[in-house]
């Protein structure tokens, strides 16, 4: 093995304690944070704590980064990111003792794994490289911090909804209510003239009329012997008592499979009934698997979404790391290096 001697005027190691712990306790209070707002909006369906996780779960990638670039010793880097990710447990306390949560303790030690390896990977790429690459650092420890963090996310949601009995309808009809205002540009789209902001009347008549106008002529045709034509050559009368019909058929076959409807309730409302009527169907452990199940979609979805603003997280914390510099927090110092080596004379 070839030795390498390093000649620099300070050595590449941590040298202020007093700068850890400040950089701990920012981590720290951001994941706290996070976690905290999370789980607020799941307990409240508050879209507020919803962003405010948001935003704070950026923090957490930021100081991530940061870590990463400015703490030396990699098993110290683990261990305060691994406690990043589980000092949050205190907000559960009532979950923890004197029945401990498993899914939760869980949770917690894969998400402080996950968060330790992927800084610690950072610090490894930093050290393997000749320059400061900031962005290769950030692009080495986001992917797997988000993860972290979003796992965690997920298994809060899981375990408020499925199996700390969070889900009351308050939380569940606000949750429903957001989920139908953002498919409501999507519902006009596909299906011109039908509105899910009235009653359950009113849509359902809105989408027979919209199936009526689109049907062939031949099958009016067949629905009137004597009329050759389509449904808007038909009279005003006809059209109107055909609607009428198709929405009855509709709310009647909607009806055997999730429960009656009345016609003048709010559709966001027969929605949340409906789906409550249809899980009611299902024994206590298939309705935990389909919550399993749905957290693992949610948690997808969040990494794919979350994935696409990688670039703002790591241009964040690049500002954050050049502020530093400029205050003096750290600095920047070069290493020179001589290496022994044989030749044949």
């Amino acid at each position: 093995m070839p030795v390498i001697v390093s000649q620099s005027k300070e050595a590449e190691a941590d040298t202020s304690i007093v700068k850890l712990t400040v950089l701990g306790l920012f981590g720290a209070a951001a994941n706290f944070l996070a976690v905290y707002e999370a789980d607020r909006f799941f307990v409240s369906a508050n879209g507020g704590y919803a962003w405010g996780a948001v935003a704070a779960g950026v923090f957490f990638g930021i100081f991530a980064v940061l870590a990463s670039v400015f703490v030396k010793n990699r098993s110290l880097l683990k261990s305060i990111v691994f406690l990043w990710s589980v000092i949050p447990l205190v907000l559960f306390t009532e979950h923890l003792l004197p029945e401990p949560s498993l899914i939760l303790i869980g949770a917690a030690i894969v998400t402080g794994g996950l968060a330790a390896a992927a800084t610690a990977r950072g610090a490894k790429f930093l050290a393997e490289s000749v320059e400061v690459q900031f962005f290769g650092v950030a692009k080495n420890v986001l992917p797997k911090a988000v993860t972290a963090f979003l796992l965690m996310v997920s298994a809060l949601g899981y375990l408020n909804y499925f199996e700390w009995g969070g889900f009351n309808r308050t939380v569940g009809q606000a949750l429903v209510d957001e989920v139908v205002a953002a498919s409501a540009p999507a519902v006009s789209l596909w299906l011109p003239g039908v509105s899910v902001d009235g009653t359950v009347d009113e849509f359902l008549k809105g989408f027979a009329l919209n199936q009526l106008r689109n049907i062939k002529p031949d099958v009016v045709s067949r629905t009137l012997a004597d009329f050759q034509g389509t449904f808007n050559d038909l009279p005003a009368e006809t059209r109107t008592a055909m609607v009428h019909q198709v929405a009855g058929q509709l709310q009647e076959s909607l009806g055997k499979l999730i429960g009656p409807m009345e016609p003048e309730t709010p559709f966001t409302e027969a929605v949340y009934a409906g789906i409550v009527s249809y899980a009611a169907k299902f024994p206590q452990n298939v309705r935990l698997g389909a919550g399993a199940l749905l957290a693992l979609l949610a948690f997808g979805s969040l990494k794919g979404i979350a994935a696409l603003f990688y670039w703002l997280i790591e241009f964040l914390a690049f500002l954050a790391y050049k502020f530093l510099l400029l205050t003096n927090f750290a600095h920047v110092a070069t290493e020179m290096r001589s290496r022994k080596f044989v030749v044949m004379s």
